[in-house]
């Protein structure tokens, strides 16, 4: 992503998820997706980058789901030790 001065602030994630998907919706018009959205927490995040992040994940997840009739696209998170760990997992290729 290059360098740049991170800014750690508390970020909603599910805020950033939901942003994520509506920014994605003229790709997924007339699809058929299921989103499995579990519980996501308030984490300690650079803004700009964890949106980032997000939206490249879920665009692949869109992406490569192409192809299926019923695409199925589950967003969640859990606790690793000290730190919160996120995944996006999909049916696609």
């Amino acid at each position: 992503m290059g360098p740049a001065a991170l800014t750690p602030t508390t970020v909603d994630l599910g805020a950033v998820v939901a942003d994520a998907r509506r920014q994605l919706e003229p790709d997924t018009a007339g699809r058929v997706i299921e989103w499995a959205v579990g519980p996501l927490p308030r984490v300690r995040a650079d803004l700009i980058m964890i949106r980032l992040v997000v939206q490249n994940l879920l665009s692949n997840a869109v992406k490569f789901t192409a192809t299926r009739p019923a695409a199925r696209i589950e967003v969640g998170a859990g606790r690793d030790g000290s730190e919160t760990v996120g995944g996006v997992k999909d049916n696609g290729v």
